[in-house]
């Protein structure tokens, strides 16, 4: 096994964890080479998803997307796409480091926001909105024309922050 793939296992692994904690079905690795970059700086893009159970995959799901791996840290960002429900979280950053107690840590505190709980019943839902109505609304094309609630940006330095879009238009 060469570390490469031994490196993708334990990322896989604790990005599993960290997406059962949060509730969510096992997350199915994703990658993607960027084709029209320069031979020498082609980027690979790693993400995942997890689908609700029962749902379609355009319903509900959620994705994590991988930001840089930082051999101990992993930096990703993540969202719940609920268009069944209108409802787009927008993107949140997360760090992970590769201890299995710590993701579940960071799980418990992103669950207020990525966790299934907040989108299985019409009480949570409903809970969810009232506590976060910059996220309600949301439709595939809502999305394509103003974009998600939130987006993460990163800074000079390497680390990574979340922005509330500013161009969003009234309802």
């Amino acid at each position: 096994m060469t570390d490469t793939s031994t490196s993708l296992a334990e990322l896989d692994q604790v990005v599993k964890l960290f997406v059962k904690a949060l509730g969510w079905p096992k997350p199915r690795r994703y990658e993607h080479l960027h084709r029209d970059s320069p031979d020498q700086f082609r980027a690979q893009y790693v993400f995942y998803e997890s689908v609700a159970i029962g749902a379609q995959p355009i319903d509900c799901f959620l994705q994590l997307n991988v930001l840089d791996d930082l051999g101990s840290t992993l930096n990703l960002s993540g969202a719940v796409y609920a268009i069944r429900y209108r409802i787009c979280t927008g993107w949140h950053p997360i760090k992970l480091t590769r201890n299995l107690t710590a993701a579940k840590k960071t799980a418990a505190t992103m669950s207020l926001w990525l966790g299934l709980n907040n989108f299985t019943s019409y009480a949570s839902r409903k809970k969810f909105r009232l506590c976060h109505p910059e996220t309600v609304g949301y439709s595939w094309t809502r999305i394509r024309q103003i974009g998600p609630p939130y987006i993460v940006i990163a800074s000079k330095r390497g680390r990574y922050f979340q922005r509330l879009c500013s161009s969003r238009e009234e309802k």
